[in-house]
């Protein structure tokens, strides 16, 4: 957020402006667009969430027999829960490394061979791409985290499940 500066007179009848008044509808652009990004990165996060959230579901349904014969067998619920978050964690890991590999990966050829070019106007004349080892660490982490928690649920609810239950039906 930028300081609001209107044009001050100077002493000798000049009149001095700030760099931000007069770049304004530039800053204005970019807000807008950095909260677009935003919003339409926590839709995809979402979706995604969403997808774990039900794949894990699905083989919590699909192992139902399974789960309860080793409920049967002397497996705790602690046990159980595990199973299925390491599952879901499993997924979570593969998904992040791809998109890691993938984005460095995309990053690393955009800087190298330079294809998307700027007008004349900007003082590059190519896309600059900048990878940041520690940002880079956090978004994995953060990634990692979204994942275990949304591979919880259906695990307890795996760990909840009744062993008559599961072998009657």
């Amino acid at each position: 957020i930028l300081p609001k500066i209107k044009a001050i007179p100077a002493a000798s009848g000049l009149l001095v402006r700030d760099w931000s008044v007069l770049n304004k509808n530039l800053f204005s652009a970019l807000r807008l667009e950095k909260i677009a990004m935003f919003v339409i990165l926590s839709f995809i996060i979402l979706v995604a969430a969403l997808n774990i959230v039900t794949s894990t579901t699905r083989v919590v349904l699909d192992k139902r027999r399974e789960i309860s014969i080793l409920k049967a067998m002397g497996a705790k619920r602690g046990q159980i829960l595990g199973i299925f978050l390491l599952q879901g964690l499993g997924i979570g890991l593969s998904g992040m490394l791809l998109g890691v590999l993938g984005g460095w990966g995309i990053c690393v050829i955009l800087n190298r061979f330079q294809w998307i070019h700027l007008p004349d106007i900007y003082y590059h004349t190519t896309v600059p791409v900048e990878i940041r080892a520690p940002q880079l660490i956090v978004i994995a982490l953060i990634a990692l985290g979204i994942t275990g928690l949304c591979s919880l649920y259906p695990s307890w609810r795996a760990s909840q499940l009744d062993p008559l239950d599961g072998i009657r039906y």
